[in-house]
């Protein structure tokens, strides 16, 4: 999840782990990191969400739910890259 949120102070930060938990949704992992200095703007609460899955079947009920959270305007999957030699 990714979020072009400005520089305005942030109100809401969301535990996608807890959310997810209370609808029975286990994820192995999630993660929202910070890339900056201005902490004073979002709290240390990063725009961006990595979420990691137990198994790839979990993929399309996992992407509905977080489609479902407001607030949340898309949802994104990995992508495979092919093998490149170098």
């Amino acid at each position: 999840m990714t979020a072009d949120h400005g520089m305005n102070p942030k109100r809401r930060c969301l535990d996608l782990r807890k959310v997810c938990a209370l609808d029975g949704i286990h994820l192995r992992f999630s993660v929202s990191p910070v890339a900056d200095r201005l902490v004073e703007h979002h709290r240390g609460f990063g725009g961006v969400s990595y979420v990691y899955l137990h198994s790839e079947n979990e993929r399309p009920s996992v992407q509905a739910f977080l489609r479902g959270i407001g607030g949340v305007e898309d949802v994104l999957t990995a992508r495979k890259l092919p093998n490149v030699s170098i």
